[in-house]
């Protein structure tokens, strides 16, 4: 794959990137064309989040009653997976007190629906700033669609206590 293909994969983040955002409530509005938070309906939280100078993004919430999930979601230009030996990520992260954050990659169904395939390592947030990465194999995989309508880099986070964390970046890349 090219420079300008994960260059593709990556446009939502350098839009988010390329300004800074002051603290704006957490809701469904993207962050970014193709970049944006969605919650389990059915949990009763409130949060904000900002993009500062310097960081990708800053998010904090409150839980009154959790969900099952919220994730951070992220649509891919991606519709085949030939060609891709691995789909990858690289993030810096850092949170008020140790969390776990979970990435997948989720594929469309045509006839509705999808798969996520979850990528094989936890993240760690933790108070001091730490990166992370990881690798997905699509050939390893027989399960995950090699031809989709739709797909998204998800990085769930913790949605059953308030988190305070902080994205000082995230990137994707093909190898």
């Amino acid at each position: 794959m090219t420079r300008r293909f994960d260059e593709a994969l990556n446009a939502p983040l350098v839009a988010l990137r390329a300004g800074v955002r002051p603290a704006t409530p957490l809701d469904d509005r993207p962050l970014a064309p193709g970049l944006g938070f969605r919650r389990d309906p059915a949990a009763r939280m409130t949060g904000q989040w900002q993009s500062p100078r310097g960081r990708l993004l800053e998010l904090e919430t409150a839980v009154e009653h959790p969900g099952d999930w919220l994730g951070l979601h992220l649509a891919l230009p991606l519709p085949d997976l030939a060609g891709i030996a691995w789909l990858g990520f690289a993030l810096r992260l850092a949170a008020g007190r140790a969390q776990v954050a979970r990435a997948c990659l989720r594929s469309g169904r045509p006839e509705g629906g999808f798969h996520d395939q979850f990528f094989d390592r936890h993240i760690l947030a933790q108070s001091a700033v730490t990166d992370h990465h990881d690798l997905l194999a699509p050939d390893h995989w027989p399960d995950l669609p090699q031809r989709a309508p739709w797909r998204e880099f998800i990085l769930f986070l913790p949605p059953e206590r308030g988190i305070a964390l902080a994205l000082h970046d995230l990137r994707l890349f093909t190898l």
